[in-house]
C-alpha cells in the first residue's frame, strides 16, 4: 500500500513544473501546491492506516497483496460495500470538495 512518503517522494522526481513562468524546484514546498499536497498525503497515510485496511483494502487471489479497495472490480455486493467505503474514505477530509483526488481515476478504470 502506498504511504504519503511514497506519494511525496514521487512529486520530487525532477518534473518540470513552471508557475507564472517560474521554474518550480519543489512542488511539496512551493506555497503554490504545498498545502494540496500535504492533504493528500495525509490521505495516503489514513488509506493504508491499520484500522482501516480491513474495510477499504483487498488482497489480490494471484499475487496476495494488499490493494486499495479503489482498484477492486466489483463482482458482488460487498465489493461495491467496500468500493464505496474507499471512495467515502478519500472524500471525507475535504468534504468532497477536493477535486481529483487519487480515486477518481480508479472509479473510472476498475
Amino acid at each position: 500500500m502506498r504511504r504519503g512518503n511514497d506519494y511525496l517522494d514521487s512529486l520530487r522526481d525532477g518534473r518540470a513544473v513552471f508557475l507564472d513562468g517560474e521554474r518550480v524546484d519543489d512542488v511539496t514546498k512551493h506555497p503554490g501546491f504545498a498545502e494540496p499536497i500535504r492533504r493528500i498525503a495525509q490521505m495516503w497515510d489514513r488509506a493504508a492506516a491499520d484500522d482501516v485496511q480491513a474495510a477499504t483494502t483487498y488482497v489480490d487471489a494471484a499475487t496476495g497483496r494488499r490493494h486499495s479497495a479503489m482498484w477492486l472490480v466489483p463482482r458482488s455486493a460487498d465489493d461495491l460495500g467496500a468500493r464505496r467505503r474507499v471512495h467515502r474514505l478519500w472524500a471525507e477530509p475535504t468534504y468532497g470538495l477536493m477535486g481529483r483526488t487519487p480515486d477518481h481515476v480508479a472509479c473510472v478504470l476498475s
